[in-house]
């Protein structure tokens, strides 16, 4: 994913639904690895956890700061 901004008028639905649930899906388990590493200690689940992050980190261009009308 190049860029992650949500429009003031959903043009494209399908691209910005598809955008959402694939933000949501990785960020749930970011999350979950995160919590299992808490919990276990294991370092695995830590590293897996921030590879998550920043694949998105190196992949966003921008996040719109606020939504503009077009």
């Amino acid at each position: 994913m190049k860029e992650f901004s949500v429009p003031f008028v959903y043009k494209e639905m399908e691209g910005d639904r598809k955008n959402k649930e694939s933000l949501v899906t990785d960020v749930n388990i970011a999350y979950e690895l995160a919590l299992f590493y808490q919990i276990t200690g294991e370092e695995k689940y830590a590293e897996a956890s921030i590879r998550i992050i920043k694949a998105w980190y190196n992949h966003t261009k921008y996040i719109a700061k606020k939504r503009t009308p077009p």
